[in-house]
């Protein structure tokens, strides 16, 4: 249930590692542009998953992961996840500068 966004979470924090380990302004569009997909990506996936979590309390559990335990791991995914997003909101590609300053 929280591999697709956690794998999301991964993918941004190694994007933001390739981000300031890169010297050539021409890669910094690209890789602004990926960090801005993947950040719609992990909200779609969260809130995908916040509707079943809701429905998790329904459900009874045999195995050894109850609901409430689950429910307990997607808040913590959510709270990486919000800190993720938020660090990779930075990147920014220096092409819009000009539309970043037009906006205040």
């Amino acid at each position: 249930m929280v591999d697709r966004p956690l794998a999301q979470c991964l993918h941004l924090l190694d994007l933001q590692d390739r981000v300031l380990h890169t010297n050539d302004p021409e890669d910094w569009d690209g890789l602004a542009k990926e960090a801005k997909e993947g950040r719609i990506e992990f909200s779609k996936s969260i809130q995908e998953i916040e509707g079943q979590v809701k429905l998790l309390q329904l459900e009874i559990t045999r195995g050894r992961t109850s609901a409430a335990d689950l429910a307990t791991v997607f808040g913590k995914l959510k709270e990486l996840g919000g800190r993720v997003y938020g660090l990779t909101s930075f990147i920014v590609s220096p092409s819009n500068e000009l539309e970043l300053t037009s906006r205040c």
